[in-house]
């Protein structure tokens, strides 16, 4: 009995910290603001490292992307690019 509800307990902690974690992480990932001039404000005190990181990433998401293949497919250079951030 006491161990079917500390089994109980333990899958609604983990039910809630699951779900925690994914609206952390939505929020976390969410755009600043859709508007250019805030947009550019939020962006003031990153660090240039990290402004550069991004954009290499953004530009080697479009190089996938404009291939002429019906479904872009990632090259073990891709991935390996990708995994280096």
């Amino acid at each position: 009995m006491i161990l079917s509800q500390l089994s109980r307990f333990a899958k609604r902690l983990w039910a809630r910290l699951s779900t925690v974690t994914n609206q952390f992480f939505r929020r976390l990932t969410q755009p600043a603001s859709p508007n250019l001039v805030t947009g550019t404000l939020a962006d003031l005190p990153r660090r240039r490292s990290e402004l550069l990181a991004e954009n290499a990433l953004l530009r080697q998401q479009l190089i996938v992307l404009h291939r002429q293949v019906e479904t872009p497919r990632l090259t073990w250079r891709d991935r390996l690019s990708l995994l280096s951030r």
